[in-house]
């Protein structure tokens, strides 16, 4: 299931589009790509760098798109999910789906790229007119599909991939974050320094603020007493802030376990900090599942900075820059 918008406010947006360093013309400009709003913010007066930014963002909203039947030419994760062949993918999304992979064994089983059907389950439930939690037998065969690696897994050979078994490809806990670390390099390439790229308030990448210390000051809606303040670095962000259900007293999201099949919240909020967007916000959605000890492992074991946030218990380390609001 896609992640949108969620939870973080970013208190320095307004302060960024009044001023610039470079005595350029603040620029800003913003898509709905991934089902959010994607929206980029320049001062270095140079439309040319968030044109390409915007241009490269595009074609990966296409090769992530799992509901709909890709452009001639396209090959994406709705053509994976609709075949047993082999298909070739471009060779960033074939590097994607490595990652993905790769992480499936760094995490424990938290990170799923097969989980796709039990979102599903999952997805139809809490978006219903009346919310309701799905069939257990239901969930027990999602589960049973995807503990079944023996038939159901994804093999990637080069550019070529074929997924065997029934279980479905779901990107939402990467795709977004991948490939804003893939236009990373446009900033780079422009020499543009005084940036930051919007994912849907879910995704960041922060160049390095044109005034006072550099740094953007991030807020969050429901921790009113601690703030991040970053520069040149990514931040994801998992939470139950936009997309959520109660049943029956239980607070339900859009983040569903691939161990449990569960989609209870454990947590409020969980963010990632580093210099990898596509691996901080695979991160953020793993750490939002772990709980507190586990995803204090977890950052260390990945070389990030945490922020986890439980709605009563705030805690953070691995140098997340907190300061006091």
């Amino acid at each position: 299931m896609r992640k949108k918008t969620r939870f973080s406010l970013l208190s320095a947006l307004v302060p960024f589009l009044c001023s610039c360093a470079s005595g350029a013309s603040p620029l800003s400009e913003s898509k709905v790509l991934f089902d959010t709003l994607v929206t980029g913010y320049s001062n270095s007066g140079d439309s040319s760098c968030l044109d390409e930014v915007f241009a490269e963002l595009t074609e990966w909203d296409q090769w992530l798109d799992a509901f709909h039947v890709p452009p001639a030419g396209v090959t994406s994760i709705y053509t994976i999910n609709h075949t047993n062949e082999p298909v070739t993918v471009s060779a960033p999304l074939a590097e994607l789906l490595f990652f993905m992979n790769y992480l499936l064994s760094q995490t424990e089983g938290l990170f799923n790229p097969l989980i796709g059907n039990l979102t599903a389950l999952w997805k139809e439930g809490l978006a219903a007119a009346t919310p309701f939690v799905p069939e257990q037998t239901a969930i027990d065969n999602a589960i049973a599909e995807i503990a079944d690696t023996e038939h159901n897994f994804l093999e990637i050979s080069g550019t070529t991939v074929t997924r065997h078994g029934s279980a479905t490809l779901d990107v939402g806990a990467v795709g977004k974050g991948w490939a804003l670390r893939e236009v990373q390099h446009v900033f780079d390439d422009h020499g543009e320094a005084d940036y930051l790229l919007d994912g849907g308030s879910s995704s960041f990448l922060f160049g390095q603020y044109g005034k006072g210390d550099g740094t953007f000051t991030v807020t969050f809606s429901d921790i009113t007493t601690k703030g991040l303040k970053l520069q040149k670095t990514a931040l994801g962000v998992s939470s139950i802030r936009e997309q959520n259900a109660v049943i029956g007293g239980v607070t339900y999201s859009h983040l569903v376990n691939p161990l449990t099949g569960s989609a209870a919240a454990p947590a409020v909020m969980a963010g990632a900090i580093g210099i990898d967007a596509g691996l901080c916000d695979a991160m953020s959605t793993v750490f939002f599942l772990a709980g507190a000890e586990k995803t204090k492992a977890l950052a260390t074991q990945m070389g990030l900075g945490y922020v986890y946030y439980d709605g009563t218990n705030f805690v953070s380390g691995n140098g997340a820059p907190i300061y006091d609001r």
